[in-house]
């Protein structure tokens, strides 16, 4: 997330923070997602499918409740 601020009282002068680096080059990894699955794998020990299926964005988050 980058942050943006501004004067209040005229909203002129924009500012916005500069984009904060990845820890793999050109990778679309953001270091808490990359934490997430580093801790998902190799504490919590769940196989990488699960991993991946728990990361699918397509998944919703509320897709195991029925109404």
């Amino acid at each position: 997330m980058q942050e943006v601020a501004s004067c209040q009282s005229c909203k002129i002068g924009i500012a916005t923070a500069t984009k904060a680096a990845t820890p793999i080059a050109g990778s679309f990894l953001g270091p808490r997602l990359l934490a997430a699955n580093f801790v998902s794998r190799f504490n919590d020990g769940l196989p990488y499918y699960r991993i991946k299926k728990k990361n699918d964005p397509r998944r919703s988050r509320n897709s195991s409740l029925k109404f």
